[in-house]
């Protein structure tokens, strides 16, 4: 246990510096927006309103995920620290990470809104301002965004180059066959993908966000199950 609260430290550390330099830009980013408003709000033909950070948020935690592995990764190897305990303190320190963000993010939209015209991502999708719900909510965004960016490269750092370039190659391919398809089958293909996405993130029961919480739980869950089995017999390379 020792070993993984050790791990867990160095792996936050090594997180930590490129958070503040993305929250330095976001909150530059968030304080010319307030000048800009505050700037035109007195101006009848300026229609000047803004839209939540938590896309960006995400995307920074997914290519979190994308680099939390590989480096870190030979590095405690070289100091015998084995997989399983890599792999608790890694899970460890993206949650710790998810938090941080879910509270930094939610606590600059309820600034923010009170100063500018502004709405969260999630008060934009839900239509509600529950902050429990857009902490909850936001911390199950990324933590999906944090595991499926680590699943990612593990696969990737399985993978020898064939492997890479058919791993690359693929999504591609999928989704033209599926769109040649769905255009022979009157669009039934996507309407049906786009009818579960709507049910697993809670818009086709009356915006009921407490079911995308669950459904990016679910998926974390199974995410970190596949991580697992991957990095049991994971080889070492260069």
């Amino acid at each position: 246990m020792n070993n993984i609260l050790k791990v867990t430290k160095y792996q936050i550390k090594d997180m930590r510096n490129s958070l503040i330099v993305f929250y330095t830009v976001i909150i530059s980013i968030s304080i010319l927006m307030t000048i800009l408003s505050i700037r035109y709000s007195n101006n009848p033909d300026a229609n000047v309103g803004f839209g939540g950070f938590g896309l960006s948020s995400a995307i920074f935690i997914f290519i979190a995920g994308l680099n939390c592995f590989k480096s870190n990764f030979k590095f405690m190897q070289a100091y015998n620290v084995s997989r399983i305990r890599f792999y608790f303190a890694n899970i460890i320190a993206l949650i710790i990470m998810a938090v941080v963000m879910a509270f930094i993010d939610v606590s600059m939209n309820n600034i923010l809104k009170n100063v500018i015209p502004y709405q969260g991502i999630f008060e934009q999708l839900y239509k509600t301002s529950f902050i429990l719900g857009d902490i909850l909510w936001s911390f199950g965004l990324f933590m999906f965004f944090v595991s499926l960016g680590w699943l990612i490269t593990m696969i990737y750092y399985r993978s020898n180059k064939v492997m890479k370039t058919i791993v690359s190659i693929l999504p591609v391919v999928f989704i033209v066959l599926l769109s040649v398809m769905d255009n022979l089958i009157d669009f039934q293909i996507w309407n049906g993908i786009l009818h579960i996405f709507t049910k697993l993130l809670g818009f086709a029961d009356n915006l009921n966000y407490y079911i995308a919480i669950l459904s990016f739980g679910i998926s974390t869950i199974i995410i970190f199950g596949l991580c697992f089995l991957m990095i049991r017999k994971i080889p070492i390379r260069d």
